[in-house]
């Protein structure tokens, strides 16, 4: 069971940012659990009446796989699809006894209230021992399975259930920490947007790109915030991250909207940086040209609602391929430079 839980703790993880990575697209975590589970089903019904597996092996790992997904299964429609698939595939092998369909039916209803049962320790441990006595009394009486010998091993697998529940939290924790470990390392802090350990590999991913369409186009923007220390020693520091913050969500949600790959990214205190990929010089200062004139209705301050913020920008495409991404920043910092030295708020590509 713990194997088990394992491989389908590893799908629900693993699965959506693989498939997500490959074909740009999203896919319910729910989905490849689903799909798992149900293999699991078809090849238990496929090996008990070959005597592969003992049927006692069989009925405890079938159990073990529909509850363990009861209790972590969000989506109830997916759920109701793999109990509606084990009923159809084991309904002969089961003697075709409407009996058997009672711990289904079970199931389904700790499904539904899942939530509640994950709450406490203690609501798991009855709701189990209630569930695994309702399966197995039930097998015990289509089977005719000897009563002491079915209690016996109906208390080993409800006891193996709850030490591999115990081991699934373990699992899942893990992973947490690792996806929290992992977005904190792609996302800046205070903004949420993405961080200077992304952009540097975001970069090596478009190059990547551009090698297997050597006619594409990525540009490279840099921003800074104009008078950014101003700001903080007038109205403070507080004051200043509600700034970077207005800012950085206001067009982390503009680039989001646009039909071409981009991303925004914090580089330095008051400083961002964009990559703008398939766009042509004249179009990628258009687009942030666009955003400039956008940027003078926001709100980046409650206290002072009629503050506005201005920024001087630098633009360069990066020329090929091969441009270590030092080079492209100079650059690009060369252009910001210049709009900087230029009396700030402009563009300069």
């Amino acid at each position: 069971m713990a194997g088990l839980i394992s491989v389908l703790d590893a799908l629900e993880d693993v699965f959506p940012r693989f498939y997500a990575r490959m074909t740009t697209r999203t896919v319910a975590p729910e989905l490849p659990v689903t799909v798992s589970a149900v293999a699991i089903i078809g090849c238990l019904r496929w090996l008990t009446p070959l005597n592969e597996i003992d049927t006692w092996i069989g009925d405890a790992a079938l159990f073990g796989t529909l509850l363990y997904n009861s209790t972590r299964l969000q989506s109830r429609q997916m759920y109701a699809v793999i109990l509606v698939v084990t009923g159809a595939l084991n309904w002969t092998l089961w003697g075709t006894s409407l009996l058997t369909l009672i711990p289904l039916v079970v199931l389904l209803v700790v499904n539904y209230f899942n939530g509640w049962f994950n709450e406490r320790a203690w609501r798991f441990v009855l709701m189990t021992v209630v569930v695994g006595g309702v399966t197995w009394t039930t097998a015990t009486l289509v089977n005719q399975w000897d009563t002491q010998d079915a209690a016996i091993v109906g208390a080993i697998v409800v006891f193996t259930m709850l030490v591999a529940h115990w081991y699934g939290h373990v699992v899942v924790d893990r992973q947490e920490q690792g996806r929290q470990l992992r977005y904190s390392s792609n996302h800046d802090e205070l903004t949420g947007i993405r961080s200077l350990h992304l952009f540097r590999k975001d970069y090596q991913t478009y190059q990547g790109m551009m090698r297997n369409d050597p006619t594409a186009r990525l540009t490279l923007v840099m921003i800074d915030i104009d008078h950014f220390k101003q700001i903080n020693d007038t109205y403070g520091h507080l004051t200043g991250n509600e700034v970077l913050i207005s800012f950085a969500r206001d067009i982390e949600a503009y680039l989001a909207a646009m039909p071409y790959f981009c991303g925004v990214y914090r580089t330095g205190g008051e400083e961002f940086s964009v990559f703008l990929y398939e766009l042509t010089d004249e179009e990628a200062k258009v687009a942030v040209e666009a955003y400039v004139r956008r940027l003078r209705d926001l709100v980046v301050m409650r206290s002072h609602p009629e503050r506005r913020i201005t920024l001087s920008v630098g633009m360069a495409r990066v020329p090929g391929m091969d441009e270590p991404l030092r080079q492209a920043i100079a650059r690009t910092d060369a252009k910001l430079y210049e709009a900087k030295q230029g009396g700030r708020d402009r563009i300069v590509q």
